[in-house]
């Protein structure tokens, strides 16, 4: 793992997916400790020429980010975030050796699990999201469980009262995976109590946990329910059925060693069976390791056992298997969670991650076992034993071929940008605004061509003063007006970038399909100056004069929706799409856009005239399809029809902006496969000609 030295805690532990997010809020809390308190709701630096505003996005562990973005200030973030990941790793370790403590487990047995589960595959793979991995909570909240559900008088509940206060209160404003769950638990025993023998102290408690749990979490996403949703026609996460499928937990998760295992023949078994599952899911954080399995193993057995005992009420059902059982009936591939994401509740849509209860459960029946069969040994042996469990445990959670692969590069890719930003900067000046190409949504964009999500944040991390256009959630305008000036004409898309102070184009070429070779070549007729550099061989710079009195264009104006079909010939006017269709598909000689109940399209008229729309119209499920203008009726098909071609319907327009929204009542239908959209109807090769030539085509719309 290197040594541990002042330049290996400088160094990022993955620049790869959510961990560029993780380390973008922590970069956004050192400049502003009070923006995890705020939900994010002004990052100055994100978004440009706007503010980023991430309000309408759910963002847990806001005090935890508030103190990383302070730590953040003396160096910067990759060490407050590895600062932070070494702390949980001790917090963890402790939660659960407090725990194993308190059920009277000799020292050597605690500290050993505790280790295992500080350094487990789930805390590790996690742990540079500073979110999932805090489940320093979750061993003492398995024992408040097992207390409130217990058959039995409650004696000193004061303790127990105040712990289901504490508890209800971190994870309602931890990571929501956490206390979704730890809710349904908490609910369980407390259920289980009333069944038995309804103590009262019993019951305040697991009550007591619960309202604590939902007013906490009230509290932490106030801002979020209460964030102004004009112009987000939809939530930010972009959540279907398929993904509760996708990310399911699976038996084989749970026992399927890391493809990078210090061992190198259990790195081939995880190697194969990544290459052969059907699913692109998030492997092997979910594996249990050798003890965590035994420990699983045993459990079942114990259960076997008791399903076959003539006198069960003598040996009682240990809770871990009722917490195990539920939670492969609830996480398991179509089980409860699919059924409640078919109902509309897909937002917890990883059940996999739910696996760090298993492992819990695992481990207090192996400690307990070991411990009961160790009362009579002598203290070395013990040690000796403990040791040996731990060491190999360790050994086998940790991916320890891919540390010191990793770790230099993601070092060396960080270091690059600090050095190209520090050249643009010595070129242009501080703080320079730079328009990043190709446009991306944001969050969970996925992988553009051979371009990373979130890579756009990679300048954002490596300086503290240069502003970029990415970061604006999707689905809200100023996102959509972005995405639109990043397909215009190159011509017009560097006036608009330099009416709004824009200093910079920034290409990344591995987002391109033809490496940007076109755009790249584009920009070059138009005479604009390249910053030369080598620091980032697939970054090509170009170089802009912004205005002397900048100003940001209007996201609602009509030329920043984006055009019907952006790859088609450009037309004038254009047809632009303004709510609620899903993005355009292709095959040869046709292209369409799907939408469920309603969609909405736009048309900019410099001078009044008539236009034609020709179209073809299907519809997923019976149910009349019409299409409106300014509120009246303009088209409609019938009911039983489902699909109709229209070849040319005319419509005299005014100068100005006009909506024309398609409207199906009709109930929508899934998509089928493994694309999870529930659709209503979709327009096929929607086109605009005009008539009478009253439009005088200008070279664009209208600025």
């Amino acid at each position: 793992m290197g040594r541990l030295n002042t330049a290996a805690w400088n160094r990022p532990f993955s620049l790869e997916g959510d961990a560029l997010e993780i380390y973008a809020r922590a970069q956004a809390a050192s400049e502003d400790p009070w923006q995890p308190l705020r939900g994010y709701a002004d990052v100055s630096r994100l978004g440009a020429p706007f503010s980023a505003d991430w309000t309408r996005y759910p963002v847990s562990d806001r005090l935890v980010f508030t103190i990383i973005g302070l730590l953040a200030r003396a160096p910067n973030e990759f060490v407050a975030i590895n600062l932070a990941v070494a702390a949980l790793h001790v917090i963890n370790a402790l939660g659960f050796y407090v725990c194993a403590r308190f059920l009277r487990w000799r020292v050597a047995w605690a500290f050993a699990f505790a280790l295992l589960f500080s350094f487990c595959s789930y805390n590790f793979r996690w742990g540079v999201t500073v979110s999932f991995s805090q489940t320093f909570a979750l061993p003492p909240l398995l024992l408040l469980c097992g207390w409130v559900g217990r058959d039995a008088p409650a004696v000193r509940s004061r303790g127990w009262n105040w712990l289901a206060l504490g508890l209800g209160a971190w994870l309602g404003g931890a990571n929501p995976y956490l206390g979704f769950f730890a809710g349904q638990l908490a609910g369980f025993a407390t259920l289980l109590q009333w069944l038995r023998i309804r103590d009262s102290a019993r019951l305040r408690a697991g009550i007591l946990f619960l309202g604590m749990l939902v007013g906490s979490f009230a509290l932490h996403n106030a801002s979020y329910f209460m964030a102004d949703a004009t112009g987000a026609g939809r939530l930010t996460l972009s959540r279907n059925y398929a993904g509760t499928e996708i990310y399911a937990m699976k038996l084989t998760d749970l026992v399927m060693p890391s493809a990078s295992h210090a061992v190198p023949l259990l790195a081939d078994l995880g190697r194969l069976y990544r290459a052969r599952s059907a699913f692109r899911a998030e492997f092997f954080a979910p594996y249990l390791g050798v003890v965590g399995i035994c420990g699983l193993a045993g459990l079942f057995w114990f259960g076997f056992r008791w399903v076959l005992a003539k006198d069960r009420r003598r040996r009682p059902l240990p809770d871990g298997i009722l917490g195990v059982g539920w939670t492969l009936l609830f996480s398991s591939a179509g089980g409860v969670n699919s059924l409640l994401a078919l109902a509309g509740l897909d937002i917890f849509r990883a059940s996999g991650r739910f696996s760090i209860f298993i492992l819990l459960w695992s481990f207090f029946f192996a400690g307990r076992w070991l411990q009961r069969r160790s009362q009579h040994v002598g203290r070395p042996w013990v040690v000796v034993m403990a040791t040996s469990i731990a060491v190999l445990g360790v050994i086998d959670s940790l991916p320890m071929q891919r540390i010191g692969a990793v770790m230099p590069y993601d070092s060396s890719l960080i270091e690059n940008h600090r050095a190209l930003t520090a050249a643009l900067e010595a070129r242009i000046g501080t703080g320079p605004r730079i328009f990043q190409l190709p446009t991306t949504r944001f969050p969970e964009a996925g992988k553009v061509v051979n371009m990373g999500d979130y890579e756009h944040l990679l300048p954002y991390l490596a300086s503290d003063r240069v502003h970029i256009s990415y970061g604006n959630l999707r689905h809200t305008p100023t996102s959509r007006a972005i995405r639109t000036v990043g397909q215009l004409p190159p011509e017009r898309m560097k006036d608009v970038l330099e009416e709004a102070g824009f200093h910079a184009i920034w290409i990344n070429r591995r987002g391109f399909a033809d490496n940007g070779d076109s755009l790249i070549a584009s920009l070059r007729t138009l005479g604009l100056q390249e910053l030369s550099q080598k620091f980032v061989p697939h970054i090509f710079i170009f170089l802009l004069r912004p205005a002397s009195s900048p100003h940001p264009f209007n996201p609602s104006h009509p030329e920043f929706y984006p055009r019907w079909d952006p790859t088609a010939k450009r037309t004038i006017p254009a047809i632009r799409v303004v709510k609620d269709w899903d993005d355009i598909e292709r095959e040869p000689n046709r292209s369409w856009r799907w939408a469920q109940k309603s969609g909405t399209v736009g048309i900019w008229m410099r001078r009044a005239g008539t236009v034609r729309l020709s179209f073809l119209a299907a519809t997923r499920s019976r149910g009349n399809l019409t299409l409106e203008l300014a509120g009246r009726e303009v088209w409609s098909m019938p009911e039983e029809a489902r699909l109709r071609f229209e070849p040319g319907l005319e419509l005299p327009l005014h100068a100005g902006w006009h909506q024309l929204t398609w409207r199906f009542d009709g109930r929508l239908r899934p998509a089928g496969g493994t694309d999870g959209r529930l659709l209503g109807f979709s327009i096929e090769n929607l086109a605009l000609t005009v008539v009478d030539n009253v439009q005088t085509p200008p070279e664009s719309d209208p600025p």
